[in-house]
C-alpha cells in the first residue's frame, strides 16, 4: 500500500472513531493535530465524510483558528451536509465573527436546510452581548440580508445600531418593514427618539421614510410635524409626498372641518394654503367641493394651489373650468400651474376611459 493511502486510511479510521462513543483517544489525538491541519483537510479530502467529521473536530476544538476554514466551508462546500455540519460547528466554537456569516446565510442560502441551520446557529449566541456583529452584517448588498439583520437585532439596541436604522429608513420596503416591526416593539418615547434622527437626516428618502413612520406611529402630537414639512416649499417632492401619506394615517386626529372653513374663509393667505395642502391629503368629496370653492379665492397662489390640489385628487369634472381659467388675464401669475393641473386631468381621464 502506497505511504499516501496508508496515511488516508489512518486518517479516515480516526475520523469515523471521533464520531463514535468509546473512543475518546483517537478524538483527542485527531484534535492535537490542530486547527491548521483539519482546516486543510476540509478544503481538500474528497470524501464528504471526511470533511464532515473534520468539520465537526474543528468545532469540537474551540480553537479560533478554526472560524475561518468552517466560514469558507458553511458557505462553499459542494455537499449540504458538510456545509449543515460546518455551520453546527460554528455554533460550537462560539465566535462572534461568525454571526455576520450566519445571518447571510440564514437570509440568502437557496438550500432550506442551510438557511435553517445558520437560523438555528444564531441562537447559540449572545446577541444583546455581542450586538456589533449583527449590526456588521447590515453592509451587505442583499436586501434579505439587511432585513434579517434588523429581525435579529435585539432591545436594547446600542449606540452602533443609530446608522443602521437611519439607513433603514430609506432603504428597500423589505428592509424599512423589517425596521418598523422592530421599532413598533420599543417604548414610544425611544421610538421617537429613532423617527427624528431620521427626519434630521440629509437624504430625501430617509426623510421620507421617518414621516412616513410618524403616520404609522399615528399618535395626535404627530399631526403638527407632518403638516409643518408638508408646507415647505423648499422640501424634497419624496418628502411631501410621504407627509401627505402620513396625513391620511393621522386622517383620524385632523379636524376636517377646521381645514374646510380655513380653506376659503381664513383671512390670511398663507393660513388659506396651509388648509388648501391638508386637505388635498386628506382627499375625499367635503375636500374636493371645499378645493372647488377655492379656485374663485382673491389670491393667485391660493387659487393655482387649489387646481393643483384638484389635479392630484383626479377630479375631473373640474377640468372645464381650468380650460377657463388659463385664458384669463387675472390668472396670468398662476398660469403654469393651471396648466399642468388640466393635463393632469386630461391624462386622468384618458387614463379612466
Amino acid at each position: 500500500m502506497k505511504k499516501y493511502d496508508i496515511h488516508r486510511f489512518s486518517l479516515v479510521l480516526a475520523l469515523v472513531c471521533a464520531g463514535l462513543t468509546g473512543c475518546d483517544s483517537l478524538v483527542s489525538g485527531a484534535v492535537d493535530s490542530g486547527p491548521s491541519y483539519w482546516s486543510e483537510i476540509l478544503k481538500t479530502e474528497p470524501s464528504f465524510k471526511v470533511r464532515l467529521q473534520a468539520a465537526v473536530l474543528l468545532g469540537r476544538s474551540g480553537h479560533p483558528d478554526a472560524l475561518k476554514a468552517l466560514i469558507d466551508c458553511a458557505k462553499n462546500d459542494k455537499n449540504p451536509a458538510v456545509r449543515r455540519a460546518a455551520i453546527d460547528a460554528l455554533a460550537q466554537l462560539k465566535r462572534p465573527r461568525a454571526i455576520v456569516e450566519l445571518i447571510s446565510l440564514a437570509a440568502s442560502d437557496d438550500d432550506p436546510m442551510i438557511a435553517a441551520g445558520a437560523k438555528l446557529a444564531l441562537g447559540s449566541f449572545d446577541l444583546v452581548a455581542q450586538q456589533e456583529f449583527v449590526l456588521a452584517a447590515f453592509d451587505s448588498d442583499d436586501v434579505r440580508v439587511r432585513a434579517a439583520v434588523l429581525s435579529h437585532l435585539p432591545l436594547p439596541l446600542n449606540d452602533l445600531a443609530h446608522t443602521v436604522i437611519t439607513k433603514s429608513f430609506g432603504d428597500y420596503p423589505e428592509v424599512y418593514e423589517q425596521a418598523q416591526i422592530l421599532l413598533a416593539t420599543m417604548p414610544r418615547m425611544h421610538r421617537m427618539q429613532w423617527i427624528t434622527q431620521g427626519l434630521n437626516s440629509s437624504e430625501p428618502q430617509i426623510r421620507a421614510g421617518a414621516v412616513r413612520a410618524l403616520g404609522r406611529d399615528g399618535d395626535r402630537a404627530n399631526v403638527a410635524v407632518v403638516i409643518q414639512i408638508f408646507e415647505k416649499d423648499d422640501e424634497d417632492l419624496v418628502v411631501k409626498d410621504a407627509a401627505g401619506s402620513a396625513l391620511k394615517e393621522l386622517k383620524e386626529h385632523l379636524v376636517e372641518g377646521d381645514f374646510i372653513r380655513d380653506a376659503t374663509e381664513h383671512s390670511e393667505t398663507h393660513m388659506r394654503m396651509r388648509a388648501i395642502r391638508v386637505l388635498e391629503a386628506i382627499g375625499g368629496r367635503k375636500a374636493a367641493r371645499t378645493l372647488v370653492l377655492a379656485l374663485a379665492d382673491e389670491e393667485a397662489p391660493v387659487r393655482g394651489r387649489a387646481a393643483m390640489a384638484l389635479a392630484e385628487l383626479e377630479v375631473i369634472a373640474v377640468l372645464p373650468k381650468l380650460e377657463e381659467m388659463v385664458g384669463k388675464p387675472l390668472n396670468e401669475p398662476i398660469k403654469l400651474h393651471l396648466t399642468q393641473a388640466a393635463q393632469r386631468l386630461r391624462a386622468a381621464m384618458v387614463t379612466e376611459q
